[in-house]
């Protein structure tokens, strides 16, 4: 038991969040920040795709701590609070991910869409044929949606619509295609559609 008496004390989670909070102590914030790291990094990583986006996460997760520790209700444990901050920053972190991920692969046609969008050497042939019986704008959308893999928000942008005018624009161009392919009369395109 003597041992006991001389053990060093380990203040819990939310004793340093108090003392963090209430008397502005950056050693009680330091401590919470080591003991946190690696658990945080391994939450964010179950979220984000790539390290270095689950380490952004948490450090943006640890500065929001520092920003609104007077939004931590003392009493209350530390923990699952701060596990939330960072599930939201690895959400955050997602969203402009796949954000700028959009962005990249749409620029390549936002400047110049009723231009012929290029095809990959791969897939010429039958696919040329088609794309060169429809329309630009037709042959564009599909070729981005289908060859170039582009989901619907990348392809919106990539349109400049809204992501259901892209949907739409591309169903309609799918069934100009198939029209094509089964050598039918092919649907007459609306002007701005």
């Amino acid at each position: 038991m003597s041992r006991d008496k001389y053990a060093p004390v380990v203040p819990s989670d939310e004793a340093l969040m108090e003392r963090f909070v209430l008397w502005d102590d950056s050693g009680a914030g330091d401590k919470l920040i080591e003991r946190y790291i690696d658990p945080a990094l391994g939450v964010a990583l179950r979220y984000c795709p790539q390290r270095s986006l689950a380490e952004d996460a948490v450090q943006e997760a640890f500065v929001r701590l520092v920003k609104k520790k007077q939004s931590y209700q003392q009493g209350k444990a530390f923990a699952p609070w701060f596990f939330t901050i960072v599930r939201r920053c690895c959400i955050d972190q997602l969203r402009q991910y796949k954000r700028r991920r959009s962005i990249s692969i749409s620029e390549m046609q936002i400047e110049s869409i009723t231009e012929p969008v290029d095809i990959p050497a791969e897939d010429n042939g039958a696919l040329q044929i088609l794309v060169d019986r429809l329309s630009v704008a037709d042959s564009n959308v599909l070729i981005l949606r289908v060859v170039h893999e582009l989901e619907f928000d990348a392809l919106a942008a990539a349109l400049g619509c809204s992501e259901s005018a892209a949907r739409k624009r591309y169903t309609r161009a799918r069934k100009r295609a198939q029209a094509i392919l089964l050598d039918s009369p092919v649907p007459k395109q609306n002007e701005g559609a």
